[in-house]
């Protein structure tokens, strides 16, 4: 196992440990509660259970301690809450006017498939010209850290009717995936793909943001998929708005604007996240 990876969730566990929560024989919180700051809003749990992900199904994948789905929970559930959503848009460096914020969004998928889900999905009460009116999330923790097959580019996703005149860039680099002539290593770049197919296949007139947000620690891992992230990013800029950001540069941003405000939340997040 990666030593990044073993790093990261030995800290979550010592987390759980200082805060007297006992872990299941395989690390996991028994309530998943214990895994959210304030717990898990009804609106939220609805979302997560309606998502494709079953993250508090079976598998019970939310309830681990390094859950990426818990972690992008724990930043963005928040704001929701206390109906402060232009906040964490500011932190995002957003200017429009979203005043919808939604967990697992499920996105329409021209190849007949499963529908894909952004982990986040902000949308615009009303359009403004210099900013996107629906921005997707795609959250990652451990991912980058840890070996692991990525998602394939089916064949399905060869016919070039699907993509449209507009995005032929994108079908394009479709292609070089599938055909393994251009290599993204531990960025999923096949499954970011299909989530901005996904994406302008049910917002079709709209202005299109997708922001990659990841935890970083320092290590070979991390400087490879921001290279990577780079790459893709160059890739698709004629075609579609991607963003990269750290999980330590939105924590930055919000300490900025909110000050000594919402102090529970930042300590929280610091001390479980960026201490």
């Amino acid at each position: 196992m990666p030593e990044v990876y073993e790093q990261i969730t030995k800290k979550q566990r010592d987390w759980a440990g200082r805060h007297a929560i006992n872990l299941e024989p395989n690390y996991y919180f028994k309530d998943i509660d214990d895994n959210l700051f304030g717990g898990l809003d009804s609106n939220t749990r609805v979302e997560f259970e309606q998502g494709s992900g079953h993250e508090l199904g079976e598998s019970r994948k939310m309830y681990a301690p390094w859950s990426s789905s818990a972690l992008v929970t724990n930043f963005f559930q928040y704001w929701r809450r206390i109906e402060d959503i232009p906040t964490i848009c500011a932190a995002l460096s957003l200017d429009g006017e979203y005043g919808s914020l939604t967990f697992e969004k499920k996105l329409l998928n021209p190849t007949g498939r499963g529908k894909p889900n952004l982990d986040v999905e902000l949308s615009g009460l009303r359009e403004k010209a210099s900013e996107p009116s629906v921005v997707g999330i795609e959250s990652k923790f451990t991912e980058l850290y840890r070996s692991g097959k990525k998602n394939e580019m089916e064949n399905e996703y060869l016919n070039p009717a699907i993509w449209g005149d507009k995005f032929q860039a994108l079908f394009k680099l479709a292609s070089e995936i599938h055909g393994r002539k251009v290599e993204f290593a531990n960025f999923d770049a096949a499954q970011a793909l299909k989530h901005m197919l996904g994406m302008f296949t049910t917002y079709s007139n709209r202005r299109l943001r997708m922001i990659c947000l990841w935890y970083e620690v320092e290590s070979s891992e991390a400087k490879i998929f921001r290279e990577k992230l780079d790459l893709f990013k160059e890739c698709v800029a004629d075609s579609f708005d991607f963003v990269s950001l750290t999980y330590q540069e939105l924590f930055q941003s919000l300490r900025t604007i909110c000050g000594d405000k919402h102090s529970a939340y930042m300590n929280y997040l610091e001390k479980r996240y960026l201490s």
